[in-house]
Order: C-alpha cells, then structure tokens, then sequence
C-alpha cells in the first residue's frame, strides 16, 4: 500500500464505525481514488453505465431520458463499490446513501416507474448514514415493489439496504451477510517514537483525547468505543430482522458470515436464487403479468424451414425438421409445465410455455422465484381446467372431429380456453 493509500484510508475510517466485510482489500484503493477523482469524467461514465445496467438485465434500450436507468417500466439503481455517507453520486468504485436516497425518492415520485431494482455489487462502507438509508428506501419508493438482485456481493452496509427491499434475489456465484459492525485504532506511537518525535496534548476535558493515534488506547477508552459498535450492531440486527422474515435471534446467529448463495438461502437472508435477467423477468410479471421477451410466431422453425428460406433441402428433410422443431417445442412446454417450480404456479407457467420462448432452465428459475398462487385464482382459470379435463392433444392437432363429423375436438376446446384466459401463441395448424 502507498503511502497516500495508507493515509486516506486511516482518515477515512480511524475509530470510525463501519460496515464492511473483513477480507475486502480494496477499500484504500476506492477511497484514494474518491480523493483523487475527476467529478466530470466520472458523471459522463455514470451516464454511459445506465444503459449498461438496462442492458445487462436484458431490457435495453434505456427507454426514456430519467434521471436513473430505465426500460420497460422498471428503475435500476445501482449500489457498487464502497458505500460512504453524505455523497450524492455512484461512480463505480463508491456509491453515496445520498445518491441511493435520490434516485429512489425520483423513481418513487415517476408515473412511469412500476418497479424499483437494485443492482447491487458491494462490501459495504461506512455505517454512518446507512441504517437511515436503508430506512429511507421504503418510505421514498412510495408504496413502489423494490427487488435487490446482488451480482454478485452484498456484504455488511451493502446487506442493510437490500434488507430495506422487498425481495432479494442473488445470483448462483454470489455472496451475502457479513452483519456486523467493526472500528479500527490506529496508533503512530511506536512509529514517532523510533524516528525521535514525541507528542503532547495539553487539553481539558478528561476524555478529549480519547482516541487520538498517536498514543496506545487504553484499556477504558477501548471499552466506551466498543459500547459504540454493540449499539450500531444491536441497530443493524433491529433493521434485519425487520426487512426479513427472521427474528433477532436468527440474526444475531449468523455471527457475521458471509454466506453463498444456497446457504443464505437457507439462512433467510435472500428469498431466491437465480440469474439477474431471470430475477428482472419474475418481477416485471408479478408486476405486469407480460414478459419481457414476446415469443416470436416462428420460433418453432428452423431458418431451413421457414417460408420462403434460400435452401435445397428437400420436402422429406423438410418435413423431419419441421418435426423435429414440433417435438422440441413440446418437450419445452412439458418440461416447464411439468417442473416442480411450476406447482402452484399454473398460471405463470403457462404463461411461459405457451407466450415465450424461453427455455426450461430460464423457465424454472423465474418460476422458484415468483410467489405461489392463491387457490381461487388457479380455479378461475379456463385454460387450466380445459387441460385437466381432456386428453392433452398434442399442440397444433387439427380442430376438428376425428371422425370428420364437423364436431370440435379437444384440441379445438382447449385453443378457445386459451383463448378465454388470454393466453397467447396458439394458433391452429395449417395443412
């Protein structure tokens, strides 16, 4: 470490309290770097990383000129890098709680907004401002659903303002937790003392020097400092244990590891598993019940076998892909509907057998993270009940009677009930 890197982390952070995980090692090059910044460069990135986020969720283009990401009726807010207090910009490598406030307070106040997303990527900062951000979030996002999705690290201050969301997602390779609260002393006592150079205060007040670095902390000032962190953890326990379903004792239990993503799962501390495009996806249907990848009328089709196709394959080799693709798409639509993410899901999952073309993995993963539900709105749903009570015709059978009495077949009910709840891309087979 430089020694600029030394001094602007020991300013930044002696005998302050922080929030952050223990093993990071980048907090001096983040802090050294916010003193040495460019204001205007880093605002021109800023500006540039929106579309990135809108892109990286798979939403782009950024729709509309906001004052924060956005597409699709969704606000991204991203929380990167070393949180600090009383900073009023996100630059990549720190992220102010004074930004977070502003963004979501904007996003909060735009009729164009449904939903509010955080991107979160970050080992936390300092604890000053963060429980009262993290606080702010619900009150600013006005009665908006918020969502963190953590790509791919949430740890201490980070953690608190997920805590603040409704839900958080986090991707398979991600990291969260690390609640707790740490305070570092650093004495140049020993350091002055070899080069020749002593110093005395002269002060009133018997605790005015409490602290200083240039002497050993004694063993009562310790004491009083460390009365400090237990109420700023006892704080951060509070707002956990508020924002998630766990009570104060589970918090507390978890001692401030760190967790990957199945065992903060299994924690408590994060409410699904899956990947940022997938997480974005549940949430825009739980919010709009559309998606936001419309399955495309040919996707059944190889580019062989489409109309009009420059190709040489002849109508048998036509006809085994057309099979083929007729095969693979009702081994998607079984796999999804057929999955143990789809129970108590029906309707979602029909959605995206049927209105997308999204394959069985992406399908399940939206699936496990979207609420189950409620029996009356399974019951009123005329697809479902047309497919338990027929014999599941193959898709794209022909709608008429076996017999050719003119009568309409199951598969011919089935497409009207699809019709009736709205459910899109049946259509019946040409021949």
């Amino acid at each position: 470490m430089s020694d600029d890197a030394a001094r602007t982390l020991l300013s930044r952070i002696h005998l302050r309290e922080v929030a952050i995980a223990a093993h990071y090692t980048g907090l001096a090059t983040d802090l050294q770097m916010l003193q040495s910044s460019n204001t205007k460069q880093c605002e021109d990135a800023f500006l540039a990383r929106r579309a990135e986020l809108v892109q990286a969720y798979g939403m782009g283009p950024v729709e509309q000129v906001k004052p924060f990401a956005f597409s699709s009726g969704i606000a991204i807010i991203p929380v990167h890098g070393t949180l600090i207090n009383r900073f009023g910009y996100s630059w990549g490598y720190v992220t102010g709680y004074n930004f977070i406030r502003q963004q979501v307070a904007m996003a909060g106040q735009d009729p164009d907004v449904m939903g509010i997303v955080f991107d979160m990527n970050s080992y936390g900062g300092e604890a000053a401002g963060c429980f009262e951000c993290s606080a702010d979030i619900k009150r600013l996002a006005g009665g908006k659903p918020t969502l963190s999705v953590i790509d791919s690290n949430c740890y201490s201050a980070c953690y608190a303002m997920a805590a603040g969301t409704d839900k958080i997602v986090m991707t398979p390779s991600g990291g969260a937790g690390s609640i707790g609260v740490v305070a570092m002393h650093v004495s140049y006592e020993k350091m002055l003392a070899k080069a020749g150079i002593e110093v005395t205060f002269i002060f009133a007040g018997d605790h005015k020097v409490d602290g200083n670095p240039y002497e050993a902390l004694s063993a009562e000032v310790k004491a009083d400092i460390k009365k400090g962190i237990d109420v700023a953890y006892d704080a951060f326990v509070g707002l956990v244990a508020n924002g998630r379903p766990m009570d104060e004792k589970e918090v507390r239990a978890t001692q401030a590891r760190i967790y990957r993503a199945e065992d903060a799962k299994a924690a408590g501390l994060i409410d699904a598993i899956a990947t940022p495009q997938a997480a974005v996806q549940a949430f825009l249907v739980g919010l709009t019940g559309s998606n936001l990848q419309p399955r495309k009328k040919e996707s059944a089709m190889t580019e062989a076998t489409k109309p009009g196709a420059d190709n040489k394959a002849t109508p048998e080799e036509l006809a085994t892909a057309q099979s083929e693709a007729r095969t693979a798409e009702r081994a998607r639509v079984a796999g999804i509907q057929g999955s143990d993410e789809a129970k108590g899901r029906s309707t979602l999952a029909n959605h995206l057998a049927f209105n997308t073309s999204m394959s069985v993995a992406d399908a399940k993963a939206i699936l496990a993270a979207a609420p189950q539900e409620t029996a009356a709105a399974a019951a009123g749903n005329p697809l479902k009940e047309a497919m338990d009570a027929g014999n599941q015709p193959n898709v794209g059978a022909d709608t008429t009677g076996a017999a050719g009495d003119g009568k309409p077949s199951a598969a011919a009910g089935i497409l009207a009930a699809a019709k009736a709840a709205g459910v899109r891309g049946f259509t019946q087979a040409k021949h």
